[in-house]
């Protein structure tokens, strides 16, 4: 059968494992689709470019100056000159004591930075994902984002249940008898109509007006959620068998039921291997283009018995050919039998050793919840809405059912859940735990409590929250007394702060949606990421929805509303947040995240310099920061993107 969008077709049933519950952080459907990923990998980059040997200095002159940004201590502290030398920062400071310190090098090339463009460090991304993205990536697009905003926040008022159907349909169209049609990315809460159901009579309302009966599976922009239509039911149900797993006649796949339906997917379907190692690049290209030359995958799937690929290994080896960016890595840990048996064994965080700034084990990964905007979040009330975002009336008749959807946990009580996060601290792991309802939150710093940790501690782990979407005051003044620092999923205030605020939170609980100025003033130290492929990479615009708070889902009479304003950030502290503090906070602060003697030559040149940038519109100076042109992307003294 030829697949259809280079990587979907039929194929025989291969494997009906079960796995625990795992989200974006740990989607095992690509690594069935690929039983030998070093052989995809092979090619690489081998090819590796010389580093330069040259002082950067600014122009002086008032009208057409230029500038140096160090960010040394996290500060925001300015220079005259800077010299590289074979990957590494040789000499920061005043040209002439530059100058001096480049001549044993025998370094004769200068470059000016003129015209307002700013030379700063480049950015940390501190959680994305690499391999599953991409392998999502080849699926039909039906995502909310263009580019980096969200298509009815600039004038296209197309993503509604029309259009994401109309873009099914085209894929049936397309689609040979037997082929699946997959999409990914699809995100209902954002829906701009009335119309926001999405299930299996949805989807095959869409097969009868194409007269196709192809099977169709969406994934949701959470990647907590899939949506099946009534023939796909059919095929995953018959594949599972006699193992009793089944998928209900709604077509909605939530949480724990994630897993056994895409290893079934990924039985029927395979992917062309090519494509999947282009758009792996492509991932890493777009990082470099964006300033960014440290990705920390926050969810690397650990080897086990009888796997024939080995993520670790795939990624340590696209980090060491000479690709355009640094990789950490957070190892995930689906359960406490995983980590004593695959994990802790084989695996040693932070080790150093040669290449470990190019690749860096650098985490255990736990995740102890789902997605808010999925209502699948772990929460101490009931979500305010259906599964249809459609708002549960104050006074529900008596004879209707009740709301009582708190999302889930992905844990028994939590006796494993705490068990793990002990050992594992006393094994000397750094844990980030992706934790989004306040439940969860409440639960992941027990946890954390129980294992006798503190901010005092003389070798303290640096324990992170992931997306850490509601936190009380008592979750901060604990997070601070523990020494447990935050990483935000801003794009939750961004993106999703009109809808959460309004259908599925309510006011009173979105208040409390990524409190970074809260956090600081809690004497935290935070960061801000994209969780791609949840949402799109791009520091710079993580630093304007910091700074701004700006609901860009909001309808158009309330364009430009804010989200909490008092936890809006300045300038310099969402700069620490995509840079110094998110080396610190990735374990990779002996390479990147400041421009000082010693570290890697990894720089971004901007257009125009964030902490000064304005728009002229109002109370909103920053709005637009995320189209600040990236010039130039050095990483370790090579350029690795221009925009000329």
């Amino acid at each position: 059968m030829i697949a259809i969008f280079d990587f979907i077709s039929t194929n025989t049933m291969k494997n009906q494992n079960q796995h625990h519950f795992g989200c974006h952080c740990c989607s095992p459907l690509y690594k069935f689709f690929l039983p030998d990923m070093k052989a995809v990998f092979k090619k690489g980059k081998p090819k590796k470019d010389e580093p330069a040997n040259v002082i950067f200095k600014v122009k002086m002159s008032s009208n057409d100056r230029g500038y140096i940004l160090t960010m040394k201590d996290g500060q925001e502290a300015y220079v005259e000159a800077m010299g590289i030398y074979n990957g590494e920062i040789i000499s920061v400071g005043d040209l002439d004591r530059v100058k001096q310190d480049m001549k044993k090098y025998n370094c004769k090339d200068e470059i000016t930075i003129s015209d307002g463009n700013i030379l700063m460090p480049s950015f940390i991304e501190p959680h994305a994902h690499i391999l599953s993205t991409a392998a999502f990536n080849m699926a039909i697009d039906m995502s909310p984002f263009l580019g980096q905003y969200l298509r009815t926040s600039v004038g296209f008022n197309s993503y509604n249940r029309k259009a994401v159907l109309e873009w099914i349909s085209d894929g049936l169209k397309k689609a040979q008898n037997d082929d699946w049609v997959i999409g990914r990315h699809v995100d209902p809460s954002l829906f701009t109509g009335e119309e926001r159901e999405f299930n299996a009579s949805v989807l095959d309302k869409v097969n009868d007006d194409t007269g196709k009966d192809n099977p169709i599976f969406i994934m949701h922009a959470s990647m907590h959620i899939a949506y099946v239509n009534t023939a796909g039911i059919g095929l995953l149900n018959g594949a599972a068998g006699e193992s009793g797993f089944k998928i209900g006649p709604s077509g909605v796949i939530e949480e724990m039921e994630i897993i056994p339906a895409l290893t079934l997917l990924a039985g029927l379907i395979t992917i062309d291997k090519e494509k999947f190692e282009e758009e792996v690049y492509k991932i890493l290209d777009q990082a470099s283009e964006r300033g960014i030359t440290y990705l920390l995958d926050a969810g690397t799937v650990p080897f086990k018995e009888g796997q024939e690929d080995d993520q670790v290994e795939v990624l340590r080896g696209i980090a060491e050919a000479n690709c355009s960016v640094r990789i950490g890595a957070a190892i995930v840990s689906e359960s406490i039998h995983d980590f004593r048996k695959y994990i802790n064994p084989r695996y040693t965080p932070n080790a150093g050793g040669k290449n470990a700034d190019l690749f860096n084990i650098a985490f255990l990964k736990v995740v102890s919840d789902g997605s808010n905007q999925g209502m699948t979040g772990y929460q101490t009330q009931p979500y305010c809405c259906d599964e249809n975002y459609n708002l549960f009336e104050v006074d529900i008749p008596e004879e209707l059912p009740k709301q009582t959807n708190t999302g889930i946990f992905n844990y028994g009580y939590p006796v494993e859940f705490n068990n793990m996060i002990k050992e594992a601290h006393e094994a000397g792991w750094p844990i980030m735990t992706h934790a989004n309802g306040d439940k969860a939150n409440d639960w992941t710093i027990s946890a954390y409590k129980g294992t006798g940790m503190s901010q005092f501690d003389p070798d303290p782990k640096r324990h992170r929250i992931e997306h850490a979407s509601l936190l009380s005051d008592a979750n901060l003044a604990d997070m601070e007394k523990l020494g447990v620092s935050p990483s935000f999923l801003i794009g939750h205030v961004g993106y999703w702060g009109w809808v959460l605020s309004k259908k599925v939170l309510g006011a009173e609980r979105a208040g409390l949606l990524d409190r970074t100025k809260s956090a600081l003033n809690h004497n935290l130290r935070i960061t801000m990421h994209s969780d791609y492929g949840v949402s799109p990479l791009g520091s710079l615009r993580l630093m304007e929805q910091g700074i701004t708070r700006i609901m860009e889902g909001a309808p158009i009479e309330e364009k430009g509303a804010v989200l909490n304003s008092p936890e809006r950030l300045s300038r310099l502290e969402a700069l620490r947040a995509v840079t110094y503090d998110a080396a610190w906070q990735s374990y990779a602060d002996r390479w990147v995240g400041s421009l000082e003697r010693g570290k890697c030559a990894d720089f971004v040149i901007l257009e125009k310099n964030p902490l000064t940038f304005e728009n002229h519109l109002g109370d909103n100076l920053a709005s637009g920061m995320r189209d600040i042109q990236v010039l130039e992307t050095w990483k370790g003294g090579v350029k690795r993107y221009s925009s000329k």
